[in-house]
């Protein structure tokens, strides 16, 4: 399901009535006539209206800091790439940053790109992750460009919230914390979360 532009949500190609579930796709999607094989639609969350199994999977996959490669082709404008604190912002620690949204596959409902803030002296930067931490955009609030609330299917968002619930229990089960084995393809052609 895509957001449309005046905010509701409608189904992709499985019916003709917004804001209703789209059933079952093919098991493949390339089986599917309406969607090309590693093609999806996502859909937005802010952290205050996420599923709770899905803020806990974000969080538990982004435990413990990291090193980001932060490219001056990651700054939106790119200007803010001479102003950034680089340093600061590649040394990314959850712990340090507020989760302020996540998109979520619409055929899916697994997470493919996560949104985080953090102010550095006086300025809030935002960084969105994709898988691998890979770097999609990085800038400031004031500098990002407004996005509209949309309203959720209530259905959709059950669907993703068993759909996280069932991945965190997997996780939770696997003692070696391994998540090799997962084979979703992101945006960018790399396994999923």
């Amino acid at each position: 399901m895509r957001p449309t532009r005046d905010g509701a949500v409608a189904t992709t190609g499985h019916g003709d009535r917004r804001g209703e579930r789209a059933p079952d796709r093919a098991a493949d999607p390339a089986d599917s006539p309406t969607i090309a094989k590693g093609k999806y639609g996502t859909v937005r969350f802010t952290a205050d209206d996420a599923p709770p199994s899905l803020i806990r999977r974000v969080r538990f996959k982004f435990e413990g800091p990291r090193r980001l490669k932060l490219r001056p082709r990651d700054f939106e404008p790119r200007e803010l790439g001479r102003a950034a604190p680089v340093e600061t912002l590649a040394a990314f620690d959850p712990a340090d940053w507020t989760l302020a949204a996540v998109d979520v596959r619409d055929d899916a409902g697994r997470f493919v790109r996560t949104v985080w803030e953090r102010d550095v002296d006086g300025t809030v930067w935002r960084i969105e992750l994709g898988f691998r931490d890979a770097v999609h955009v990085v800038t400031t609030a004031a500098a990002a460009a407004p996005r509209r609330s949309r309203r959720i299917d209530p259905g959709f968002h059950r669907h993703v919230e068993k759909v996280n619930a069932a991945l965190m229990a997997a996780d939770e089960a696997d003692e070696t914390g391994d998540d090799d084995d997962e084979t979703e393809e992101g945006e960018d052609g790399s396994t999923g979360r």
